[in-house]
């Protein structure tokens, strides 16, 4: 993992395995860095891994939840990792829109390759860091059309990094959902969809369920009628006993699946 500090842009490596059942070794690499710098990269790296994200009242409410207990179980200390930032994920929405998912996962490989950073890891791997707002100004049209292949998107970019640039990352987490949610979807490219997908899997608001999602009802419907696609009534009956954690049921959900399929 690869990030930058915010006030000196110095480009940082982290390494992260599991140290033991429960706790996490983190080795930074690199020269020495300031106190500030350091707590950064906690802060960080604690938000992106949802490390202070408390599922002990998901998998309380799971055991009044035939259903469900046996997936909060097998996923017990499961925390869903966000995107780098919002802005990565409100990206992320833009180049998604309309193209199949591995083109998508390509162009924004492109945009980080030609617009981000780049930092050598110890093993020799080169770690990408996300472009940042500013990166996407006037002058990077031309790769944004070299990493997208569309004119569209382009200016849809280029008018996310304009308010991105205006925007406290620190307020869409904290804010009102209704009113991070009405940020989001006035932003050029952003419907119902991308605002809700930002809100969920790039700042890990799980007080509402984005229905939206592909596969959502799917992954209620595999868990609780044997396959069969709920009414979006049901689903929300269901998602309303998870209370302020109803998103992340819906994360284990969808995330189950993998897990129950891996060998």
């Amino acid at each position: 993992m690869a990030l930058r500090t915010p006030t000196t842009q110095r480009e940082v490596v982290l390494e992260v395995r599991q140290d033991e059942p429960g706790s996490l070794l983190v080795t930074v690499d690199g020269a020495a860095l300031t106190p500030a710098e350091l707590d950064h990269v906690r802060r960080e790296l604690t938000w992106r891994l949802a490390l202070d994200l408390d599922t002990q009242p998901l998998h309380a409410a799971a055991m009044h939840d035939p259903a469900f207990a046996p997936i909060a179980s097998a996923l017990a200390g499961f925390h869903p990792p966000l995107t780098t930032s919002s802005f990565q994920a409100a990206c992320w929405t833009v180049i998604r829109q309309r193209t199949p998912p591995s083109f998508a996962h390509a162009s924004m490989e492109r945009l980080a390759t030609l617009l981000g950073t780049a930092v050598a890891a110890p093993t020799g791997k080169q770690l990408l860091i996300f472009p940042a707002p500013a990166d996407l100004d006037d002058d990077a049209r031309p790769a944004l059309l070299a990493a997208t292949n569309n004119l569209r998107k382009v200016e849809r970019l280029r008018g996310l990094a304009d308010a991105f640039r205006l925007v406290d990352e620190e307020w869409l987490r904290t804010a009102p959902y209704a009113e991070a949610y009405a940020w989001l979807v006035a932003l050029p490219g952003l419907g119902p969809w991308s605002a809700e997908q930002v809100l969920w899997r790039g700042l890990g608001r799980y007080e509402r369920v984005p229905w939206r999602d592909t596969g959502a009802l799917a992954a209620v419907g595999a868990a609780y009628l044997g396959g069969l696609t709920p009414a979006k009534g049901t689903a929300r009956e269901l998602a309303e006993e998870y209370g302020w954690l109803q998103g992340l049921w819906l994360r284990y959900l969808k995330a189950y699946d993998r897990v129950r399929s891996s060998p």
